[in-house]
């Protein structure tokens, strides 16, 4: 039997992985937050499986990968990134079209993938059926703060009767309503585990009766290791809950030892804005690749 192009990468050589993929930051920045969270994931999931391919010939040295978590997603469901150096990018599409060790049918989506890579992975999704129709892709923008200023973010003054605390399962509703890929019902187990072990701000506000609050604002750590899921309850828009939310989050990335990025979709000019008055630099625009089961009529 003929050896695929591509191998599975050691689980013992993961810190080799996220060293080589510091040398290209910020670049980079996907792929290493993505790995070093499911790492840490990894730790308290015994199911969960983290699948890294890289080139058979040179292993995982000139930082071409495919990253695929397995074993969270509901419904035998895989998700994850994909990337490689610029002067990679030719090498990356000839082992994706040759590889037979991914199974793309199992794939929920690939998260934040740089836009010069998006024709690669067109061209894989349709020789393997995928009927490529426009919404497939989901063009972002992203941006990022380098840690040692995000240290130091500002933090906005907290209007009276309002309080800076943790989201936690109580909100998982209000969470996963509020999510862009809530259509992705065998996600929901990834959102669970997003409040319950990763850094997040929810923003509450002291009802009328001066006892009980409610959520009003709310930021995450997403599943890619990004900031992921700001959003401010309708009734609360436009009294800048959403910037206190995402400086409280700054500051708590970088104080874990992450590196705070996002990809805020293209259209919403005024998150963008908001990121950008924080402080956040563009790194360009990356694109989430959906992935949908619908085949060619071939």
């Amino acid at each position: 039997m003929d050896r695929d192009v591509l191998l599975q990468v050691s689980e013992e050589d993961f810190p080799q992985v996220l060293n080589i993929l510091e040398k290209f930051l910020p670049d980079s920045i996907v792929p290493f937050e993505w790995i070093s969270l499911h790492q840490r994931w990894r730790e308290t999931t015994p199911s969960l499986k983290l699948r890294i391919f890289s080139p058979a010939k040179s292993s995982w040295k000139e930082g071409i990968l495919i990253c695929l978590s397995d074993g969270l997603a509901d419904g035998d469901k895989m998700y994850g990134v994909m990337y490689a150096p610029l002067d990679k990018t030719a090498a990356l599409r000839a082992l994706v079209l040759q590889t037979k060790l991914i199974y793309w049918e199992r794939v929920i989506h690939i998260a934040c993938l740089l836009d010069r890579h998006l024709p690669i992975l067109t061209e894989v999704l349709k020789a393997n059926g995928f009927k490529c129709t426009g919404d497939y892709h989901i063009p972002c923008m992203l941006l990022y703060m380098p840690i040692l200023k995000a240290v130091e973010c500002p933090l906005p003054r907290v209007p009276d009767k309002v309080r800076v605390g943790s989201v936690d399962l109580s909100h998982f509703q209000t969470v996963f309503d509020y999510w862009s890929m809530r259509d992705d019902l065998e996600f929901k187990p990834i959102v669970k585990k997003m409040i319950t072990e990763n850094p997040s701000v929810g923003i509450f506000v002291t009802k009328g009766d001066g006892c009980s609050e409610e959520l009003a604002s709310m930021v995450l750590q997403a599943e890619y290791g990004a900031v992921g899921l700001l959003q401010t309850l309708p009734s609360f828009e436009r009294r800048g809950y959403a910037s206190v939310a995402l400086a409280h989050q700054t500051r708590n990335l970088a104080h874990a030892g992450v590196t705070p990025y996002a990809a805020v979709l293209l259209q919403n000019e005024a998150s963008i804005r908001l990121f950008r008055l924080a402080g956040y630099e563009e790194l360009g625009v990356s694109t989430w690749v959906v992935f949908k089961k619908l085949y060619s009529d071939d």
